[in-house]
């Protein structure tokens, strides 16, 4: 006959709530995790900037009417030149966001970045884009672009800064809000304070 012994009880603890900096560590090691996973030692500007694009949608939300159904492709586009050597491609191939299939697609006249809803804008000149950023509002495209100089007056959404080692961005919140676009707190607490 088997005795029971007295386990000594055991008391959970309530676990505590995360801290902001904790959070915000999480949520990097989430937008770039799956890039670095995938891609190993040698990871070059553009391949994070890749991650960055592919999980910019995660954290984006378009109104309704940007998609003809639920299963209508969500577009990232690149215009000025494939810098991501295929990567990107890659990168987003098979996998979907909020049912919409992941699309690529090389960008060559406003009226093809109409079509996307992320648009990289590679290398782009100040002085082109405030019209063009415009006329991209009615048709809610996430539009990004790298190392802009005077970004916040562009019209243009999301700004990659390069820091030392380390590639980090800027969210124009009045640029995203007059596109209709709601860009997640989570998203928006990882961005750079604007600058003018």
């Amino acid at each position: 006959m088997a005795t029971l012994r007295n386990q000594p009880h055991r008391v959970r603890s309530k676990p505590s709530k995360p801290s902001g900096s904790l959070v915000r560590v999480a949520l990097c090691c989430l937008l770039v995790f799956e890039v670095l996973g995938a891609i190993g030692p040698g990871v070059s500007e553009y391949d994070i900037k890749a991650a960055f694009l592919y999980n910019f949608g995660k954290f984006v939300t378009w109104p309704a009417k940007t998609f003809a159904d639920i299963h209508s492709p969500l577009v990232i586009g690149v215009w000025g030149g494939n810098v991501f050597q295929g990567h990107l491609q890659k990168l987003i191939n098979g996998k979907a966001i909020g049912g919409h299939p992941l699309v690529f697609k090389e960008v060559k006249s406003l009226n093809d970045a109409k079509a996307c809803q992320v648009l990289f804008i590679s290398h782009p000149d100040a002085g082109d884009w405030p019209g063009m950023a415009a006329a991209l509002v009615e048709a809610h495209v996430l539009t990004v672009s790298e190392n802009l100089a005077h970004f916040q007056q562009t019209g243009l959404i999301i700004n990659f800064v390069k820091v030392q080692d380390h590639i980090r961005f800027a969210i124009n919140r009045a640029a995203a809000a007059q596109a209709g676009l709601e860009v997640s707190s989570k998203l928006l607490s990882l961005a750079m304070p604007p600058s003018p």
